[in-house]
C-alpha cells in the first residue's frame, strides 16, 4: 500500500512536468526624453543589449509554465501575470513576474525570461529577483541589485 501511495504521488510529479505553456509577448516604448530604464523583474533571465542609434526600447518576454496544460495556463497568466513597459516621466519602468497566488496544486516552473534592447546611452537600473544576468554595450551608468 505504501509503495502504491508513492508510486502514484512521483506519477503525479512527473506527469505535471509533461505539460508546458511557452508563449512569447512583445512591448516597446518610444525611447524619446527617457533617461533611465529601471528593470524589476522576478525568476527567469535578463539579456540587455544596448544599440547605438536606437530609438525606442524593444522587449522580447518568454512567459514559461510548466505544470499547465494550455487552458489553465491562459487562465493563469490573465490572473496572475504582471508584466509592462511603461513611461513615467523621464524613466521607462520595465516589470515583469507573477503576482501572489495560493494554490494546492501548484506544481512547476513559472520564469519569465526576457530579452531587452535599448539605446546604449541611456541610464540602466535593475533589480532582478533570480535567474542569470547579462548586460552588454551600455554607455551610460548601470546598477543592478541581484
Amino acid at each position: 500500500m505504501k509503495f502504491k501511495i508513492i508510486f502514484l504521488a512521483v506519477f503525479f510529479l512527473c506527469a505535471t512536468s509533461l505539460f508546458a505553456h511557452r508563449e512569447v509577448k512583445q512591448l516597446s516604448l518610444s525611447a524619446q526624453g527617457i533617461e533611465k530604464l529601471e528593470i524589476d523583474c522576478g525568476a527567469g533571465y535578463l539579456i540587455v543589449n544596448g544599440q547605438e542609434g536606437l530609438k525606442e526600447i524593444r522587449v522580447e518576454a518568454e512567459i514559461v509554465l510548466d505544470g499547465k496544460s494550455e487552458k489553465s495556463a491562459e487562465e493563469f497568466l490573465e490572473k496572475y501575470l504582471d508584466l509592462s513597459l511603461k513611461k513615467r516621466g523621464s524613466r521607462a519602468v520595465l516589470t515583469s513576474g507573477f503576482e501572489s497566488y495560493r494554490s494546492l496544486f501548484s506544481f512547476g516552473n513559472k520564469v519569465i525570461n526576457l530579452t531587452v534592447s535599448m539605446p546604449k546611452d541611456m541610464n540602466l537600473d535593475v533589480d532582478d529577483g533570480s535567474g542569470s544576468i547579462i548586460i552588454k554595450d551600455i554607455t551610460r551608468d548601470v546598477k543592478v541589485d541581484d
